[in-house]
């Protein structure tokens, strides 16, 4: 498709260069060649005219949804609004809702979980209004990923079903597999490792079948989760490491920040310390740089699990606090049970047993012990509390 858009560029056929060269960059993005697809699109920019009502609004929405892809937010607001101003004019709907809910998406990234909900509410309304059931599936399916982080599981997971069961109406392989991996996460707060493998193992099935490798990142990541607390250290490397490799051949920066904080985590576990703190560092500093506070505070809170691992307590403290600070600005429920979880035990390991009590304790309110998994972690917290001071009630 490049080179036919390419050949019309150079024979003056404006029309059909647009017309392949968006072509070629919605096969590159497709395939998880991010740089490609942006190549493509910015020629087919450099040669629209202005009163090309069928491709400006779809041209630019791809070009804000790539540039976000790459982590270049300063540039990819612009042309998604530019794209959702261009479909109001020119009423074109399904447009106007892809450029809301990917926009909701990109702030939640940002960490600005508020105006995500907005936004993501806005366009599930318009979507239901219109009848654009490929709206709503994407709406739905970035609803499902707010509330579940505020700790509302079986509404998540209800709107994760509805949005899985439009993906496979519509034939939507990608929304498909991504509804699978966030069930499976869910599964995995409620410390159910079975259910979850069964969701991610029907995700990584349908993945493979349709030739998606660019969605392979997430599937492989939380796979590897559900693998290691039972043991399978060297089984959980090889599903990360292999995610670690597809993210970046994909360019894709955000998965690449999470893969190598599981990787560093993973480590730590191991025992392997040196290893865990060139991850992690290399997660928070990427994160950072492209001013990520979502994906800063992911590696953060796994840090400070290193940095009681290697006995330095009051850097870990400074972490967890941090990490807590972003989690409870958006109201990230578990997040922050984590947060406290950590807390305590730094409270523990430097002989401050009331206040370890008062985080575990504070953990298990907030959470309302929906969190399986870290509610679990928790009772042990306070029964090692207890033990070391001589109590031992648990």
């Amino acid at each position: 498709a490049y080179q036919l858009g390419w050949h019309y560029t150079q024979s003056g056929e404006v029309e059909k260069a647009v017309e392949y060269l968006i072509l070629g960059g919605d096969q590159a993005f497709d395939s998880g060649a991010y740089r490609e697809a942006l190549r493509n699109y910015e020629q087919a920019r450099n040669i629209i005219p202005g009163q090309d009502t069928a491709h400006r609004p779809y041209l630019f929405f791809k070009m804000g949804e790539t540039l976000a892809r790459l982590a270049d937010y300063t540039n990819a607001y612009p042309y998604l609004e530019e794209a959702r101003e261009l479909a109001l004019a020119f009423d074109d709907r399904e447009i106007e809702i892809k450029a809301l809910y990917r926009t909701a998406f990109f702030k939640r990234v940002q960490g600005f979980d508020e105006k995500a909900s907005e936004i993501v509410q806005q366009a599930l309304e318009i979507s239901e209004a219109i009848g654009d059931q490929d709206g709503k599936m994407f709406s739905m399916k970035m609803m499902g990923i707010l509330v579940s982080t505020r700790g509302d599981l079986d509404r998540g997971d209800t709107l994760y079903k509805c949005s899985l069961k439009l993906a496979r109406e519509l034939g939507d392989w990608y929304a498909a597999a991504a509804c699978l991996n966030n069930l499976g996460v869910n599964a995995m707060y409620r410390g159910d490792l079975s259910q979850a493998m069964r969701f991610l193992e029907e995700g990584i099935k349908i993945v493979e079948q349709n030739n998606l490798r660019y969605v392979l990142p997430f599937l492989f990541d939380n796979y590897g989760r559900s693998v290691w607390p039972r043991g399978d250290y060297q089984g959980s490397r090889v599903y990360l490491e292999e995610g670690l490799s597809v993210a970046e051949q994909t360019g894709d920066l955000w998965l690449k920040t999470v893969l190598l904080t599981d990787l560093g985590d993973l480590s730590r576990v191991w025992g392997h310390y040196n290893a865990a703190k060139t991850f992690l560092e290399q997660a928070i500093h990427e994160a950072q740089e492209r001013g990520e506070k979502s994906f800063e505070a992911y590696p953060l809170y796994f840090f400070g699990h290193l940095l009681i691992a290697t006995g330095d307590y009051a850097k870990a403290q400074f972490a967890f606090e941090k990490a807590y600070s972003f989690y409870k600005k958006n109201n990230r429920i578990f997040e922050m049970g984590e947060c406290l979880y950590g807390l305590g035990l730094t409270a523990i390991w430097s002989g401050q047993y009331e206040q370890a009590l008062g985080k575990f304790n504070s953990a298990l309110e907030i959470t309302n012990e929906a969190h399986i998994f870290l509610s679990t972690q928790v009772v042990r917290g306070i029964g090692e509390v207890h033990h070391k001071q001589g109590e031992d009630k648990i």
